[in-house]
């Protein structure tokens, strides 16, 4: 009795916290920080939450999501990217993009494989590996970064697990996760 209790309360915050989430949702259909200037823009935080709502189901956040994922399309570049929208900063287009490709391929609308490719193509661009100047034993080679543009051969700008990890399942999800991206990985994981 004590674990169904326990489950309906969960549950309960759960919805509690995905009708939350739904109440923010701007007129535009995303999500984004009144208090962090990079995240004002939604193009990071509007996947993001796109990926728990979606990962949630339930009533709560049904009517939220297509809206959310209409602005997730809408802010994808020719490049494929996401996150470089706004002239002063950049708004984490690994992690931007990688949940964007999450949350397409989970909705699963078959006009979105074009999309999808086309910002799968854009992240396979940023592992650190060999055409951006890396060698197997650079300390960031097989990683993915920020995303940061302009940075010059061999230089990774800052990588994270996170980004790495949310690169590696979003092109997982798109069907691009090959041999060379796996085995830079196992490199920078070794």
């Amino acid at each position: 009795a004590l674990l169904v209790l326990a489950a309906c309360a969960e549950r309960s915050a759960a919805d509690r916290a995905a009708a939350w989430l739904v109440a923010q949702q701007r007129a535009d259909g995303t999500w984004g920080s009144e208090h962090y200037a990079v995240l004002r823009s939604g193009q990071a935080l509007t996947p993001f939450v796109l990926h728990a709502l979606l990962a949630h189901g339930g009533a709560a956040g049904a009517a939220a999501i297509a809206p959310g994922l209409e602005a997730v399309r809408r802010s994808i570049a020719v490049d494929g990217s996401i996150g470089y929208a706004d002239a002063d900063l950049f708004e984490y287009p690994v992690y931007a993009t990688s949940l964007a490709i999450l949350v397409l391929a989970r909705a699963g609308a078959e006009d979105d494989r074009q999309r999808i490719d086309a910002m799968a193509h854009w992240l396979l661009q940023q592992q650190c590996k060999e055409t951006r100047g890396f060698v197997a034993d650079a300390p960031a080679y097989g990683a993915f970064g920020f995303g940061a543009r302009g940075l010059p051969p061999g230089e990774p700008g800052h990588v994270d697990l996170t980004h790495t990890r949310f690169a590696l399942q979003a092109l997982a999800a798109a069907d691009r996760l090959d041999g060379g991206v796996r085995t830079r990985v196992t490199v920078l994981l070794d």
